[in-house]
């Protein structure tokens, strides 16, 4: 059974990742801090993985994203207002690290990505609260069978 403020921790953490995104995007868009082993500034101006596809393709992914996140808001309200907090703190997690990279898409036009492994694509803060956010989502709710997150009849 999950802790009484775990939702709350969540929605905190989850506003803290985003402002350290967007101030370390802010940083690497102004040069403010060089590249290093593990920091890259790279410009990401296709879509997951850097992936590029057309323009027009581009405009109809864009338009669908939109589509989703507007989704998620009213899940994570009918969540929240269920009384379901993990749950919508979680997807709050998701609309966050969407956010953060929508934003770099309306005021760039690519999204900016600092984090890099060297196994992997360059990614950002707001892509691991994106894909963490989805994962423990999947991991309660199918694994654990803890809780419903809503798309259960």
């Amino acid at each position: 059974m999950p802790h009484k403020n775990q939702p709350l921790i969540i929605i905190v953490f989850g506003l803290i990742f985003f402002m350290i995104d967007r101030i370390l995007k802010y940083l690497f868009f102004h040069q403010v801090i060089k590249d290093s082993f593990f920091l890259t500034n790279a410009k990401n101006d296709g879509i997951a993985f850097g992936i590029n596809f057309s323009e027009s393709f581009l405009i109809i992914f864009y338009f669908i994203i939109a589509l989703i996140i507007l989704a998620l808001i009213i899940w994570f309200i009918k969540l929240w207002t269920g009384g379901k907090h993990l749950a919508a703190s979680l997807t709050l997690l998701v609309i966050l690290g969407a956010g953060s990279n929508i934003i770099d898409r309306i005021k760039f036009g690519f999204v900016i990505d600092y984090i890099n492994l060297h196994i992997w694509p360059v990614f950002n803060l707001a892509d691991m609260m994106i894909v963490g956010g989805i994962l423990i989502i999947i991991y309660i709710d199918v694994v654990k069978n803890s809780f419903s997150c809503g798309y259960r009849p």
